[in-house]
């Protein structure tokens, strides 16, 4: 039985969030979308994770879709939703977040923003990247889904006009008032999310909405028919494909670098230039990552621009 339905609104969502019951031993399944029939989730499930795909979609596209699945989990009385949010709070915040309140037909929903083991954090409902404002991070310079405010109501009120509340930490959630509907919790230490949590569980822990810490804590809190974890058997080949431009990325790709793994910057001309695998150079490129893949057990072929590649490429290309 269906305990618990998480809503992330892209992959990499579903698997860090739903990661986090399958290290309990919780019966967990991810779906890239919503089940088309009950019989399509495992009668032995307690955990459903369903990517909605909702994190490049326009606002009102992303209200809807999300909207939908929380109808059908509504309607097939899945006691708890979780409405899985980016920790740097990408993506259509304050859309979402409406519409599973208005799918699930529920006055409130809690949350709890931060991520606290990597630095992320709410205070007095403002969020914080490695004691950044979210604007001053990297995350505020990125080139295609910049987070321009820091401020969550602020956020929130780009996508809708609901009332937000900012609560404090060790602050109670009796004084909430009843036309604010979102109610966004300071988080600036694990023990934060795990208090709150214990309080909400007295309270109405029916709509909740967060990141993967918050699936973390809610993994220990909620009960479920726990197993022992299953092992895994750690893979002797692995093979990284990057094409992010996220510093905190490639400085990640920069320390596995510096430890063992091989790589191979492609040039602007690889990424760019027409019929270039046409080519004699393309052709042999081509043939160098097969020799790589099969000679290095850990690689990484990363699409990252140098500096002095763009110049190179521009001048060539006048």
């Amino acid at each position: 039985m269906v305990k618990l339905l998480i809503i992330a609104d892209d992959f990499t969502g579903a698997l860090d969030t739903g990661i986090q019951f399958v290290n309990k031993g919780i019966a967990t399944q991810v779906f890239t979308k919503m089940p088309e029939a009950i019989g399509d989730i495992d009668e032995t499930t307690e955990v459903l994770v369903i990517d909605s795909e909702t994190r490049p979609m326009p606002a009102a596209k992303a209200y809807d879709a999300v909207k939908n699945i929380t109808g059908w989990a509504k309607a097939i009385k899945i006691p708890i939703i979780f409405k899985k949010t980016d920790s740097a709070l990408r993506g259509n915040i304050g859309s979402e977040l409406q519409a599973v309140l208005d799918g699930s037909r529920h006055d409130k929903v809690y949350f709890l923003p931060g991520y606290p083991k990597i630095d992320r954090c709410t205070v007095n409902g403002t969020h914080y990247i490695q004691g950044q404002l979210l604007e001053k991070s990297v995350f505020g310079q990125d080139p295609f889904e910049p987070v321009k405010l820091s401020y969550i109501p602020d956020i929130i009120a780009q996508q809708t006009a609901l009332k937000c509340a900012c609560v404090k930490r060790n602050e109670a959630l009796n004084d909430i008032k009843s036309d604010e509907r979102i109610v966004i919790c300071d988080v600036e230490k694990h023990k934060d999310i795990e208090e709150r949590l214990d309080e909400l569980q007295e309270k109405e822990l029916c709509i909740i909405a967060g990141c993967a810490a918050l699936a973390e804590a809610l993994a220990d809190k909620l009960r479920f028919d726990a197993a022992k974890p299953q092992s895994y058997r750690k893979s002797e080949n692995f093979l990284v494909e990057c094409g992010s431009l996220n510093m905190i990325t490639q400085n990640q790709l920069d320390y596995a670098e510096e430890h063992g793994f091989s790589r191979i910057h492609m040039t602007v001309e690889q990424k760019l230039q027409k019929d270039y695998y046409s080519t004699q150079a393309g052709l042999e490129f081509l043939h160098k990552m097969q020799e790589k893949c099969e000679k290095d057990r850990c690689l990484i072929i990363d699409s990252i621009d140098r500096e002095e590649d763009k110049k190179g490429f521009m001048e060539a290309n006048k």
